[in-house]
């Protein structure tokens, strides 16, 4: 209680220690922030958030000093992975909105799959705009900077190349065209990684992706090993031969299946890696399984961050740390999945103040 906590180390300098493997004083909390940045700083929608990476990276600073916690700066590609590929997107200035939509995927028919080509980065404005982006945040010394990497996965393919419904279907009907889709948005996230190393090097910031449609509830086990995990596997490995020091994946969805069949474990991380599942995982799981060689993420139940009242959010904080804080590799607080945007500022906090309060090491 008081203000022992202005004695605290800086949340940047905190993130960095964990993430190395040197000392921090207490647990950090990484709530998964992108859209409550933006709110909380007052905007009355998500829309120049996402669509202006300066508006972004802002809010995010000073969400950070507002809270006290330890995120980096996460910066999403403002073409959503869709525009990139000649897709339509919709960025959220209605208020109801919670992020960017891609509204059309450009593949509909075989015969447009056929027509595809992988973009070249440095030819696509989203990703001129994601470049400007980063190095703004890099000169405000936001390092790292986590930088969304998308290829690959079922979800970084359906629903922004190839539309969700016919890509599902094209699972049991038509596996050559996902093989070939799925190669091209590998190979597309590959090439974005060259350029974005190309031009500010491979010390400033880390790649994160997510994975919600190659979850057990859309996927089986069996579907996931055969078509996303290969180039899953050589993505992930070609960021890491690239220099980057290792990943942060969020395993959106119930990937229990997925980690019951030994998928998981082979995808690389770097060292440590991040390694983040929602709580249909639960936690003492996730430290069981990849506490050895990964930082684990906590998992904040996002429906209590949102609607339950504060003493109920501080005490799940509080069990959240007391279980994870021990991890071998070490251990973050954090949302299960993406913080909701308009969660009660006092929630938040108090995955903060539990943090200082049970977390301390």
């Amino acid at each position: 209680m008081g203000s022992y906590w202005l004695k605290e180390m800086d949340p940047m300098v905190r993130f960095n220690a964990m993430i190395r493997g040197e000392k921090v004083d207490r647990v950090p909390v990484l709530p998964f922030a992108l859209g409550h940045c933006a709110h909380v700083m007052g905007h009355p929608n998500l829309g120049d958030f996402y669509s202006k990476l300066d508006v972004n990276v802002k809010c995010q600073m000073l969400a950070r000093e507002l809270y006290g916690w330890d995120q980096p700066t996460m910066l999403m590609n403002p073409g959503y992975y869709c525009a990139d590929w000649g897709g339509e997107i919709e960025y959220p200035y209605r208020p109801t909105q919670g992020s960017i939509a891609c509204k059309r995927a450009l593949v509909q028919t075989p015969e447009d799959m056929d027509k595809m080509q992988v973009p070249d980065p440095s030819k696509v404005p989203s990703m001129h705009a994601l470049l400007d982006g980063l190095k703004l945040a890099i000169s405000y010394k936001q390092l790292p900077t986590m930088v969304w990497i998308h290829g690959g996965w079922i979800s970084s393919t359906a629903r922004g190349v190839v539309q969700l419904d016919k890509f599902l279907l094209w699972l049991y009907k038509a596996p050559d065209l996902v093989n070939k889709s799925l190669d091209m948005t590998m190979e597309y996230g590959n090439r974005v990684m060259e350029y974005l190393v190309n031009e500010v090097g491979n010390e400033t910031w880390l790649p994160f992706d997510t994975c919600p449609i190659d979850s057990n509830v859309l996927v089986s086990p069996e579907f996931f090993g055969k078509f996303p995990l290969p180039r899953v596997i050589k993505l992930h490995q070609k960021g890491l031969d690239l220099g980057l020091p290792m990943w942060f994946t969020h395993w959106c969805g119930n990937h229990n299946p997925n980690i019951n069949a030994g998928h998981v474990d082979q995808v690389p991380m770097g060292e440590p890696g991040l390694m983040h599942f929602d709580d249909t995982v639960p936690l003492s799981k996730s430290i069981e399984r990849f506490g050895n060689k990964n930082i684990i993420l906590g998992n904040v139940n996002t429906t209590s961050l949102l609607l339950k009242p504060y003493e109920e959010v501080y005490d799940l904080c509080k069990r959240n740390i007391e279980m994870g804080k021990n991890a071998p590799k070490g251990y973050m607080v954090t949302a299960a999945c993406e913080l909701p945007p308009r969660a009660p500022p006092m929630n938040v906090y108090a995955m903060v103040k539990a943090a200082r309060e049970y977390g301390r090491y």
